[in-house]
C-alpha cells in the first residue's frame, strides 16, 4: 500500500522509457510489489499474535485478581 503510492507516479514519469530500461524497471516494480505484499502479510500475522497473546495475558490476569 505505501509502496504502491509512492512508486506508482514514477510510472508517468518515465512514460518514454522502452527495451531494457523499460522491461527492468517493470521487473523491479513486480520484485517490490512482492516484497510489499509479504511484508503486509507479516505485519498482519504479528498483529494477530499480539493480540492472541494480550487476550491471553488479560485472562490470567483476571484470573489472578477474581481468585
Amino acid at each position: 500500500m505505501a509502496f504502491a503510492a509512492f512508486i506508482a507516479p514514477t510510472m508517468n514519469l518515465f512514460p518514454y522509457w522502452q527495451g531494457e530500461a523499460r522491461e527492468a524497471y517493470e521487473w523491479v516494480y513486480a520484485d517490490l510489489k512482492q516484497i510489499e505484499t509479504r511484508i503486509e502479510a507479516t505485519a498482519d500475522e504479528l498483529v494477530d499474535e499480539i493480540s492472541r497473546e494480550i487476550a491471553r495475558l488479560h485472562r490470567r490476569y483476571r484470573r489472578v485478581v477474581i481468585t
